[in-house]
């Protein structure tokens, strides 16, 4: 019996990982997008050149 445990649980192991990455990127992407606008308001090029090229990076992996 303890076989047919072991597939559910770590399939269900397999999802909250899916499902954590996903909400930390999404999460990131949110916070990159907040700092650009930022750094936008204050007149900072080099920030908001090095803000977009990370958000351009994490994008790209979709």
């Amino acid at each position: 019996m303890e076989k047919q445990n072991v597939v559910p649980n770590q399939l269900y192991s397999l999802m909250a990982e899916l499902v954590l990455d996903h909400a930390v990127r999404e999460y990131e992407i949110r916070r990159l997008y907040e700092e650009i606008d930022l750094s936008l308001a204050r007149r900072d090029k080099k920030r908001f050149m090095k803000l977009t090229e990370e958000l351009k990076m994490i994008l790209e992996d979709k």
